[in-house]
């Protein structure tokens, strides 16, 4: 089978990362990356033995499809510019700073005929993935995500940054109609929010917590959650799961289950459901619809967040 052209457009950090696992992929031919810092783009190139692009336009007719990870706020100028020639992305979250960039980018990526893929890693979690499988139905789930304070991704809030991980986790879980949102957050690093709490309420039953910090001395990613007759507890750093179940009556002993989940490359696993959409003429696992439905909570939340704060 030929192999398809790729490119990653922005690589620091993350891109670096991306870049690996486009040159890792046995049906991937990486053929450049790009950077405006012209030393890291050469640095990355040099490792994974890759050129360097000096300018979008260059890339145009050379590639199949690339990777976005370029700062939040460029994403859409860049994004534009691709699907206009026909290149099938897949975007680093947040889809855009706006939400009427994602509107645009949909519309457009839809007009051409391209795939839109969003990176929102976590749904590649296992321990996500197994806790989705085996919870019943819950009436309180608690989402926490902590971090210790880096310059990167600081451009934005941290709703935007962190917390849309879970908002993410949570959309995908189909909780229904949203009805309330109550919010706490501060700024403490950086000219927007660093640490915010936010509750939300679906229906009748469904109560939600957020938790997402960027100013926190150990990082930390969990989720906890309530059903009638028993409780989850989900690390999905550590890929660790544990359920106690309440049983009938007040005398009967709590029953503990522990699960561990295998390791696996998340990274790379969104890489691979991406290149096989693209491949087979597939709808990705994570849309551009799902990019804009996580920003638009965001939005919501940030909309709470400047009238209280």
């Amino acid at each position: 089978m030929k192999k398809l052209r790729a490119a990653v457009i922005g690589v620091g950090y993350l891109g670096n990362f991306h870049a690996q696992k486009y040159k890792a992929h046995p049906q991937i031919d990486l053929v450049g990356v790009f950077d405006l810092n012209r030393e890291q783009a050469q640095r990355v190139a040099h490792d994974l033995q890759v050129s360097t692009v000096n300018k979008l336009e260059d890339l145009v007719g050379k590639i199949d499809l690339a990777t976005v990870a370029t700062t939040t706020k460029s994403h859409f100028e860049v994004a534009e510019f691709l699907l206009h020639h026909k290149i099938h992305l897949n975007i680093e979250k947040p889809i855009t700073a706006e939400l009427d960039q994602a509107k645009k980018l949909i519309e457009l990526a839809r007009a051409q005929g391209v795939k839109l893929a969003v990176g929102h890693i976590e749904r590649f979690n296992p321990a996500f993935l197994k806790w989705r499988l085996m919870m019943g139905i819950p009436t309180y789930i608690e989402f926490e995500r902590f971090a210790p304070f880096k310059t990167r991704g600081s451009d934005v809030s941290v709703i935007h940054d962190l917390m849309i991980h879970d908002l993410d986790l949570l959309l995908s879980l189909q909780p229904g109609v949203l009805k309330n949102i109550e919010v706490q957050g501060g700024r403490v690093k950086s000219s927007s929010f660093d640490w915010a709490q936010v509750w939300l309420s679906f229906g009748s039953r469904l109560k939600v917590c957020l938790k997402a910090s960027r100013v926190s001395p150990v990082a930390s990613r969990k989720i906890r959650s309530y059903e009638s007759s028993s409780w989850w507890s989900v690390d999905l750093q550590q890929g660790e799961l544990e359920q106690v179940s309440y049983g009938e009556g007040i005398s009967t002993p709590l029953v503990t289950h522990q699960f561990v989940t295998e390791k696996v490359d998340a990274l790379q696993k969104e890489t691979d459901s991406f290149v096989e959409a693209v491949l087979h003429n597939k709808e990705p696992l994570l849309t551009g619809d799902d990019g804009l439905a996580a920003l638009s909570l965001v939005e919501r939340i940030c909309s709470e967040l400047n009238h209280v704060s």
